[in-house]
């Protein structure tokens, strides 16, 4: 008897952690992760029941310099750790938590005697390679390893930067520096982290302080992902949650957009010059409607996020160079207007076949297309009988023919130069910014122009440069040398006149020096932007000989690659003063007023903020009718690490049939979406989805976004079959389905997915009507 009572008490005993030799016994288990599995966004309805995860729980250090301690009571510190450091939880006593460092492949069965009887999830295989941690107070710990998500699809909660409090906008400078909002290393807002981000930037939230001041962020939705930029705190009303992919763009002829504001429960008709952003982020999911009772129909309204600026667009300027003013929307139209560029070529009709000879330099101009820009071509052939025009046109191939066999002349109104320079100026936009090239192929012509031409020319950023195709003694020859050095002065002169009401920094301001670029001809060329800021010049052969294609190719690479750097240094400078100087003389917008209005609180005079940059917005929440959403168009957005993970998911859904939607096919299409059903219920560790949810569902938690056809939403996969009346909907909707994922993964390949910038990051827009 006494024998089994010991072989019990053994047995007993040895079932249980051993704590004699060290901190982690050989049968030490981690806390499991049990029914805390997703991070859901804060006030939102949370599932009721999800089920349990018994894997190993991990948690992770939410701050720099996080000191864990020899006891539970934050005595003798053992070491610090860095934000995003990840442990296993070993214990836990009077509000800390006992942790060791979390490493996957330190899990596994115990190797002691009894290591059979002990999960291999949540123990050790090897308990001396575990390294112990200590004690850590549990406020310190970050207790998910992905941001905040949405109880609706379990996908997570994109935030905007931007201000949503008004009492914020009178302490503004400590958090942010220009167009960068500066992070912090812990909680308490005091070491601030090397990492910014700008304004209108796209984070996700990881975390609440204790008290829900501030806000612990990332540029990435997973810790564990290997692009995670940054990490770090940052007060709570300097972010805005605005919803996830869904995105609202302001179509170009919207003007006055009538709104209600859940601030003052008002109907406001903004402009859509008060943004600070063409999208608009759909907050549906966020439940931003008021509470207050309103006699409307929530049914035809939709929340959203207005990004209106802080301060009064017209206001908004600085003094230049010459002592008038530069308004903060030239920047924008300057960086707009530099997208462009247009290349005109003038020759006379006399020259026409020299002209065609050198048509293989003027090829190669596609060589030195940018990506970032778009291109127009025109040709004029200049003739006293009538002048031929090619208008400006995005194909290189027509204006190439134009150029290497021009149409016969024909009798026209228009004839001569000065004719030429007048059609140039009507077919050219006038202050954009634009860049415009002029090339003019001649020999010994007349080519004088009027003097209110050259300004017009100057005010449409033209660079006019002038060769000649042969040289001789003759005295016509050397007129067309002196008339083309004449009207180049006159050029450089206006131009810089005109650029001037857009520098503010006097020190860009050039002697507009040439220097010879040439060695087989004489190629005088302005040295672009390191002294001057205008650009063309000069070229004509050395005596009795002709311009060659290789002359033609030294101009045009001198060319595209100084016009790039000209545009680059002016709108450089302009955006540098425009953050340093560009609110000094502004005033709040009508928005902010009418938000400091309603402030629940009293608050400074609106007009004593702080003026920190143009840049400055301001969230405020509203609800849109669908008749002012009639005026945007509806879409998604997403990052470039997101796109092709949105593409893959619509194609694991639309597999490709080479016979098309027979008994076969659609028996596979059912079990294809029975199983995906399961995949999505088991990732969601709940029942979100059930056999007789429609299409429509399954698309959306698979996806992320609404499909567009109404049959989708009727149809459950169990009734895709042939003798189901809507089979033949189906078979046209499903063949429409492919044809519009592969146009949308052909633009995606072929980059012609529309880029827009959000912050400073480049996300890709794809319309709603692009969407299966």
């Amino acid at each position: 008897m006494k024998k089994k009572i010991a072989f019990i008490t053994f047995l007993f005993v040895g079932c249980f952690p051993l704590f004699s030799f060290g901190q982690v016994s050989t049968y030490q288990a981690t806390q499991r992760i049990k029914g805390k599995i997703f991070n859901f966004y804060p006030d939102s309805k949370a599932p009721s029941r999800l089920r349990n995860n018994h894997d190993a729980r991990i948690v992770f250090s939410d701050r720099n310099s996080n000191k864990a301690f020899s006891t539970a009571y934050g005595q003798h510190p053992l070491g610090e750790y860095k934000v995003g450091e990840a442990f296993y939880v070993i214990g836990e006593k009077n509000g800390f938590y006992q942790l060791v460092k979390a490493d996957p492949k330190l899990l596994g069965r115990p190797k002691g005697l009894f290591g059979w009887l002990y999960s291999p999830k949540n123990h050790f295989s090897d308990k001396a390679k575990v390294s112990y941690v200590g004690w850590m107070p549990k406020n310190n710990l970050l207790y998910y390893d992905h941001a905040y998500v949405s109880p609706t699809n379990n996908r997570a909660v994109r935030y905007s930067v931007g201000v949503n409090r008004i009492e914020r906008l009178y302490n503004l400078r400590r958090y942010l520096n220009g167009d960068s909002l500066i992070l912090f290393s812990d909680p308490f807002l005091k070491t601030p982290c090397p990492y910014k981000i700008h304004t209108g930037q796209s984070v996700y939230a990881y975390k609440r302080d204790d008290v829900h001041k501030t806000v612990l962020i990332s540029d990435c939705p997973q810790l564990s992902t290997d692009s995670t930029h940054f990490m770090g705190w940052v007060s709570m009303d300097m972010i805005t949650a605005v919803g996830q992919n869904e995105v609202y763009r302001i179509m170009p002829d919207a003007q006055h957009l009538a709104c209600t504001s859940i601030i003052g429960n008002d109907t406001m008709s903004v402009h859509s010059a008060d943004f600070q952003s063409r999208y608009l982020f759909d907050a549906g999911s966020l439940s931003l409607q008021s509470s207050s009772s309103r006699n409307v129909s929530f049914d035809s309204l939709h929340s959203v996020w207005l990004p209106v600026s802080i301060w009064d667009g017209k206001a908004n300027k600085f003094i230049n160079v010459k002592g008038g003013y530069t308004y903060v929307s030239d920047v924008q139209r300057m960086k707009n207007g530099q997208k462009q560029m247009n290349i005109h070529v003038f020759f006379f009709a006399q020259d026409k076949h020299e002209v065609g000879k050198l048509i293989g330099a003027l090829q190669n101009v596609a060589l030195r297309m940018s990506p970032n820009r778009k291109y127009a071509f025109s040709a004029t052939m200049i003739s006293e009988l009538g002048n031929q025009y090619l208008p400006l046109t995005d194909s290189l191939v027509q204006w190439l023919d134009f150029i290497q066999s021009p149409p016969h002349v024909t009798r026209n109104k228009d004839a001569g130069v000065k004719d030429a320079f007048r059609n140039l100026v009507l077919q050219t936009r006038n202050d954009c910014f634009e860049d415009n090239l002029l090339f003019l192929f001649g020999k010994s012509q007349d080519i004088s122009i009027d003097s209110h031409l050259h300004q017009q020319l100057a005010s449409r950023s033209f660079s006019m440069t002038f060769f000649q195709l042969s040289s001789d003694n003759r005295e016509a020859s050397q007129d067309f040398l002196l008339t083309a050095k004449e009207a180049l002065d006159k050029n450089i002169a206006e131009y810089s006149q005109y650029i001037q009401n857009y520098i503010v920094d006097p020190f860009l301001l050039k002697p507009s020096l040439f220097f010879d670029y040439g060695t087989d001809a004489n190629v005088y060329l302005l040295e672009t932007p390191k002294s001057s800021l205008a650009t063309g010049g000069i070229v004509f052969p050395l005596a009795g000989q002709k311009i060659s294609n290789a002359t033609v190719e030294l101009v045009l690479d001198t060319l595209f690659s100084q016009i790039p750097r000209r545009d680059e240094l002016l709108l450089s400078s302009l955006e540098r003063y425009e953050n340093r100087l560009g609110v000094l003389r502004s005033k709040p917008s009508w928005l902010i007023r009418y938000v400091h209005q309603y402030a629940e609180t009293p608050t400074p005079s609106i007009d004593n903020i702080d003026r920190n940059s143009v840049s400055d917005v301001y969230y405020i929440p509203a609800l849109m009718p669908d008749s002012t959403l009639s005026h945007f168009q509806k879409g998604y957005v997403f990052s470039k690490n997101e796109i092709s993970g949105f593409l893959q998911s619509f194609r694991d859904l639309l597999p490709v049939f080479s016979e098309g939607l027979g008994k076969r096919e659609l028996k596979l299409l059912r079990s294809l979406y029975r199983q995906e059903r399961k995949n999505i219920n088991k990732r969601n560790l709940r029942k979100v989805l059930s056999s007789e949810s429609s299409l429509a569902e399954l698309f959306y938690h698979k996806t992320g976004v609404h499909v567009n056809d109404s049959l989708f939403y009727h149809l459950s996969p169990s009734r895709l079959k042939r003798n189901e009346a809507a089979f033949k909907d189906w078979e046209i909707l499903y063949d429409l389905s492919l044809r519009k994922l592969q146009k949308m993964e052909e633009d995606y390949v072929e980059a012609k997915l529309e880029e827009v910038l959000v912050g400073n990051d480049v996300y890709y827009f794809i319309p709603q009507t692009l969407i299966p």
